[in-house]
């Protein structure tokens, strides 16, 4: 969070969304598809752009340190036919991680990785990330 220097104790979505791109193993090309789809959603200095607090960043990250939950929970509701949406996501979190993310955070999630505006492999997408990021550090320390 503090390697993008918080204005006002705040990071851009952009910024947010980078972070979690940044182990993700996508190709140039689709990563900047993403990020663009975050930039025209939340274009800086307007109105939809209220920014990432530490705390909704934190939140986030817990999450993804919990993605084995997160995964046999939303097998669960994809079994039962369910679609993943912000509100499916928000109630696993709850369930799962004890964690109530923001209905900005999960507005900035969903439209990096919604390719179509339909259901996502959130599980999937996040546990790469997640998974590479351990790598990447374990790497690192060695």
């Amino acid at each position: 969070f503090e390697r993008a220097e918080p204005k006002n104790g705040k990071i851009t979505e952009v910024q947010f969304a980078n972070s979690l791109l940044v182990y993700a193993g996508f190709s140039e090309n689709k990563r900047r598809k993403m990020i663009r789809r975050v930039k025209a959603k939340f274009p800086i200095d307007s109105d939809q752009s209220s920014g990432i607090t530490y705390k909704d960043f934190s939140d986030f990250s817990h999450l993804l340190r919990s993605i084995a939950d997160v995964d046999t929970a939303l097998t669960f509701y994809h079994m039962a036919g369910a679609s993943i949406n912000q509100d499916t996501l928000n109630h696993v979190a709850s369930t799962v991680a004890n964690l109530h993310l923001s209905p900005h955070v999960l507005d900035v999630v969903f439209t990096l990785f919604d390719e179509n505006s339909k259901s996502v492999n959130f599980v999937y997408i996040l546990s790469n990330i997640y998974f590479s990021s351990l790598f990447i550090r374990s790497l690192n320390n060695t």
